[in-house]
Protein backbone atom coordinates (compact mmCIF):
# COMPACT_ATOMS: atom_id res chain seq x y z
CA UNK A 1 0.00 0.00 0.00
CA UNK A 2 1.49 3.12 -1.18
CA UNK A 3 0.76 6.53 1.53
CA UNK A 4 0.27 9.95 0.32
CA UNK A 5 2.73 12.06 1.47
CA UNK A 6 0.76 15.11 0.16
CA UNK A 7 -0.62 17.22 2.24
CA UNK A 8 -2.57 19.79 0.49
CA UNK A 9 -4.83 18.84 -2.36
CA UNK A 10 -4.29 19.56 -5.65
CA UNK A 11 -5.92 22.05 -7.80
CA UNK A 12 -5.78 22.28 -11.84
CA UNK A 13 -4.70 25.53 -12.92
CA UNK A 14 -2.84 26.51 -16.26
CA UNK A 15 0.16 28.95 -16.63
CA UNK A 16 3.20 29.47 -17.56
CA UNK A 17 6.26 29.04 -15.43
CA UNK A 18 10.46 30.06 -15.68
CA UNK A 19 11.67 27.57 -13.38
CA UNK A 20 15.32 28.84 -12.47
CA UNK A 21 17.79 25.55 -12.01
CA UNK A 22 21.11 27.38 -10.10
CA UNK A 23 22.81 23.49 -9.94
CA UNK A 24 25.42 22.13 -11.52
CA UNK A 25 24.26 24.21 -14.92
CA UNK A 26 22.17 27.25 -14.20
CA UNK A 27 20.14 27.93 -17.00
CA UNK A 28 16.31 28.53 -17.12
CA UNK A 29 13.93 26.35 -18.12
CA UNK A 30 10.54 26.98 -19.78
CA UNK A 31 7.50 24.51 -18.07
CA UNK A 32 3.90 24.92 -18.59
CA UNK A 33 1.86 24.27 -14.93
CA UNK A 34 -0.45 21.91 -14.99
CA UNK A 35 -1.51 21.85 -11.35
CA UNK A 36 -1.04 23.84 -7.62
CA UNK A 37 -1.53 23.25 -3.96
CA UNK A 38 -0.58 24.96 -0.61
CA UNK A 39 2.61 22.72 -1.03
CA UNK A 40 3.85 23.30 -4.49
CA UNK A 41 3.19 23.09 -8.10
CA UNK A 42 3.74 20.27 -10.85
CA UNK A 43 4.87 21.54 -14.31
CA UNK A 44 5.83 19.97 -17.67
CA UNK A 45 8.86 20.74 -19.28
CA UNK A 46 10.91 19.84 -22.00
CA UNK A 47 14.26 19.91 -19.97
CA UNK A 48 15.37 17.94 -16.98
CA UNK A 49 15.78 19.87 -13.84
CA UNK A 50 17.26 17.42 -10.95
CA UNK A 51 15.58 16.09 -8.19
CA UNK A 52 16.21 17.95 -4.77
CA UNK A 53 17.89 21.13 -6.46
CA UNK A 54 16.94 23.90 -5.31
CA UNK A 55 15.36 26.07 -8.40
CA UNK A 56 14.01 29.83 -8.04
CA UNK A 57 10.53 30.12 -10.41
CA UNK A 58 8.38 33.15 -11.80
CA UNK A 59 4.66 31.40 -12.05
CA UNK A 60 2.39 33.49 -14.39
CA UNK A 61 -1.24 32.37 -15.27
CA UNK A 62 -4.09 34.41 -17.06
CA UNK A 63 -6.12 34.60 -13.99
CA UNK A 64 -3.94 36.78 -12.54
CA UNK A 65 -1.83 40.07 -13.40
CA UNK A 66 1.30 39.88 -11.55
CA UNK A 67 3.83 36.82 -11.49
CA UNK A 68 4.06 34.36 -8.51
CA UNK A 69 7.56 34.63 -7.53
CA UNK A 70 9.42 32.29 -4.87
CA UNK A 71 11.88 29.25 -4.47
CA UNK A 72 11.23 25.83 -4.00
CA UNK A 73 12.94 22.05 -4.38
CA UNK A 74 12.13 19.61 -7.19
CA UNK A 75 10.80 16.84 -5.12
CA UNK A 76 10.09 14.00 -7.92
CA UNK A 77 10.50 13.95 -11.84
CA UNK A 78 9.34 11.63 -14.36
CA UNK A 79 9.19 10.97 -17.99
CA UNK A 80 5.90 11.72 -19.73
CA UNK A 81 4.71 11.81 -22.85
CA UNK A 82 1.92 14.10 -23.87
CA UNK A 83 0.30 15.67 -27.21
CA UNK A 84 2.95 12.75 -28.67
CA UNK A 85 5.71 15.05 -27.33
CA UNK A 86 7.68 13.93 -24.80
CA UNK A 87 7.65 15.96 -21.91
CA UNK A 88 9.48 15.54 -17.86
CA UNK A 89 6.71 16.13 -15.08
CA UNK A 90 8.10 17.93 -12.11
CA UNK A 91 6.63 18.67 -9.01
CA UNK A 92 8.56 21.69 -7.09
CA UNK A 93 7.63 22.26 -3.10
CA UNK A 94 7.37 25.65 -2.14
CA UNK A 95 10.25 27.03 -0.12
CA UNK A 96 10.06 31.08 0.12
CA UNK A 97 7.13 31.85 -0.89
CA UNK A 98 4.33 34.15 0.24
CA UNK A 99 1.33 31.76 0.85
CA UNK A 100 -0.87 34.63 0.78
CA UNK A 101 -0.11 35.23 -2.66
CA UNK A 102 -0.63 31.57 -3.71
CA UNK A 103 -3.95 31.14 -1.67
CA UNK A 104 -4.95 34.82 -3.33
CA UNK A 105 -4.38 32.55 -6.72
CA UNK A 106 -6.40 29.64 -5.53
CA UNK A 107 -9.08 31.70 -4.36
CA UNK A 108 -8.99 33.34 -7.73
CA UNK A 109 -9.70 30.41 -9.95
CA UNK A 110 -11.61 28.54 -7.45
CA UNK A 111 -13.61 31.17 -5.65
CA UNK A 112 -16.66 30.13 -3.78
CA UNK A 113 -16.97 27.00 -5.93
CA UNK A 114 -18.37 25.01 -3.04
CA UNK A 115 -20.00 27.39 -0.36
CA UNK A 116 -23.24 27.91 -0.28
CA UNK A 117 -25.15 30.42 -2.22
CA UNK A 118 -27.94 30.49 -4.15
CA UNK A 119 -26.12 32.47 -7.68
CA UNK A 120 -22.78 30.95 -6.42
CA UNK A 121 -20.39 33.69 -7.77
CA UNK A 122 -22.23 35.06 -10.37
CA UNK A 123 -23.92 38.14 -8.39
CA UNK A 124 -22.92 40.78 -10.72
CA UNK A 125 -23.70 38.85 -13.79
CA UNK A 126 -26.65 38.47 -12.75
CA UNK A 127 -27.74 41.76 -11.63
CA UNK A 128 -26.64 42.81 -15.36
CA UNK A 129 -29.19 40.20 -16.92
CA UNK A 130 -31.58 41.51 -14.85
CA UNK A 131 -31.12 45.26 -15.08
CA UNK A 132 -31.20 44.90 -18.96
CA UNK A 133 -33.68 42.33 -19.06
CA UNK A 134 -36.60 44.90 -19.47
CA UNK A 135 -34.85 46.34 -22.30
CA UNK A 136 -33.61 42.97 -24.17
CA UNK A 137 -37.58 42.45 -23.97
CA UNK A 138 -38.49 46.06 -25.17
CA UNK A 139 -35.96 45.80 -28.29
CA UNK A 140 -37.47 42.34 -29.26
CA UNK A 141 -41.04 43.76 -29.12
CA UNK A 142 -40.29 46.67 -31.14
CA UNK A 143 -38.23 44.58 -33.90
CA UNK A 144 -41.32 42.03 -33.91
CA UNK A 145 -44.00 44.53 -33.91
CA UNK A 146 -41.88 46.35 -36.75
CA UNK A 147 -41.38 43.04 -38.92
CA UNK A 148 -45.26 42.46 -38.63
CA UNK A 149 -46.13 45.93 -39.95
CA UNK A 150 -43.68 45.28 -42.70
CA UNK A 151 -44.97 42.24 -43.54
CA UNK A 152 -48.06 43.33 -43.42
CA UNK A 153 -47.65 46.21 -45.74
CA UNK A 154 -45.77 43.67 -48.33
CA UNK A 155 -48.37 41.71 -48.19
CA UNK A 156 -51.07 44.64 -49.01
CA UNK A 157 -48.57 45.84 -51.61
CA UNK A 158 -48.34 42.33 -53.06
CA UNK A 159 -52.19 41.89 -53.13
CA UNK A 160 -52.61 45.46 -55.05
CA UNK A 161 -50.00 44.13 -57.53
CA UNK A 162 -52.40 41.23 -57.48
CA UNK A 163 -55.65 42.55 -58.13
CA UNK A 164 -53.58 44.83 -60.49
CA UNK A 165 -52.16 42.16 -62.91
CA UNK A 166 -55.34 40.34 -62.50
CA UNK A 167 -57.88 43.13 -64.11
CA UNK A 168 -54.76 43.88 -67.19
CA UNK A 169 -55.26 40.00 -67.36
CA UNK A 170 -59.21 40.38 -67.69
CA UNK A 171 -58.60 43.11 -69.73
CA UNK A 172 -56.18 41.50 -72.32
CA UNK A 173 -58.49 38.30 -72.53
CA UNK A 174 -61.77 39.75 -72.58
CA UNK A 175 -61.71 42.85 -73.82
CA UNK A 176 -63.63 45.87 -72.80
Amino acid sequence: MVTEKRVYRRLGLDGNVRVKAAGQSPRVVKAYLDDISLGGFQVYALEKVDIGEKVGFELMTPLYREALLGEGKVRHIRPVTKYNTDFYSMGVEFGKVKKQEVMRLIKIRFGRRNKPGFFGTHKKELALFFLFLPLMIALCWYSNDTLTRADYSAAQEKASADKFNDAITYYLYHGR
